[in-house]
Formats: structure tokens, sequence, C-alpha cells
């Protein structure tokens, strides 16, 4: 009876599925949310734009800052599908937290640090930072997310791994609609 009051499923808050849930909605935001929402700006700063406001946004998105900011959706579009395509590859043992974090923190390091206009060498060297940056985020998406959903259910009886990987969904989903109102009023 009191299990039927509960709002959470008894299995949120074992350790494995919080972890499980944790690095899935740390990708995602970073993926879905903050790399989305700084790529502009970081591109227009990369392409020489020493101001972050809406105008000067406005202004280099038709040029140059446009065009970087293409190539990087393209660039990523790309590696998203290699690092699915080796995810298909690899065997559930495969995943690892810590890199994981490392590899998300990085780019999202570097974007940051972009959109905010500090300066990263050269308009070509910040281009190409912003490009390898973007890269590495969605390649790592690609790679680690068909894990995280096949990790997610392994310790449990088969009836319940669907159950598991759903609420590691709902989790990710959760926190990137937050993210997302974060991000729109920074």
């Amino acid at each position: 009876c009191w299990r039927r009051r509960r709002l959470l499923p008894w299995y949120a808050m074992e350790p494995h599925v919080l972890r499980i849930s944790g690095a899935n909605a740390y990708v995602q935001l970073v993926c879905w949310v903050f790399i989305r929402s700084l790529l502009p700006y970081a591109a227009a700063h990369a392409m020489g734009s020493n101001s972050s406001t809406a105008a000067a946004h406005e202004a280099h998105e038709s040029g140059a800052a446009g065009e970087l900011q293409g190539y990087a959706v393209e660039a990523s579009m790309l590696a998203v599908f290699v690092g699915a395509l080796a995810s298909a590859f690899l065997p559930n043992r495969a995943l690892r937290l810590g890199p994981t974090y490392c590899a998300m923190l990085l780019p999202l390091t570097l974007l940051t640090a972009m959109a905010l206009g500090w300066p990263l060498g050269s308009q070509a060297a910040a281009a190409t930072l912003l490009l390898v940056a973007v890269v590495i985020a969605r390649a790592t998406d690609g790679l680690v997310s068909p894990l995280l959903y096949r990790v997610a259910g392994d310790p449990y009886p088969e009836t319940e791994r669907q159950a598991v990987t759903q609420w590691v969904g709902i989790v990710a989903i959760l926190t990137a609609a937050a993210g997302s109102g974060g991000a729109l009023c920074l």
C-alpha cells in the first residue's frame, strides 16, 4: 500500500541507476542545451566580434560566423553518427563514466570561454577550437548515449529493464528541460 503512494519508482534511488541517470542527464544537458545555446555566440566571437549582444549575433549570422556555425552543426551531425556507429560495436562494459564526464567538460569549457569573448588565439585557431569542441561533444554523445541506455537495465531482471531504461530517459528529458529554462534566463 505504501509503495503505491510513492512518487518515484523503487529503482530511482538505486546507486547504479543514479550514476547512469546522472551521466546521461549531463551528456544531454551539455549537447542539447549548452552547446546549442552557446554556439552562436562562440562562433561570433571566434570570427572577430567582441560583443555577445543580439545585434552582433544577427550581424555575424549572415557572414563568417554563420558559416562557421553551419560547419559546426554539420560536423556535429557526422560526429554523432560516427560515435553511434562505433557504439554499436562496443560491449556494455566499455562504458566509463569518468572519461565521459571529462570528454563533455572540455567542449563545454571551450565554448563557454568563446561565448564570453575570452581570447583563444587567432581567428583561424578559434574557429578550429570551436569545431573540435563541438565534434568532441557530439561524438561523445553518439558513443555513450546508446551505451548508457543499454547499461541502465543490466543489473535488473528482464521484466524491469525497460522501466529502468525509460526512467533514465525521463531524468535526462527533465534535466534538459530545466537546463533550457536556466539557459534562457542567462
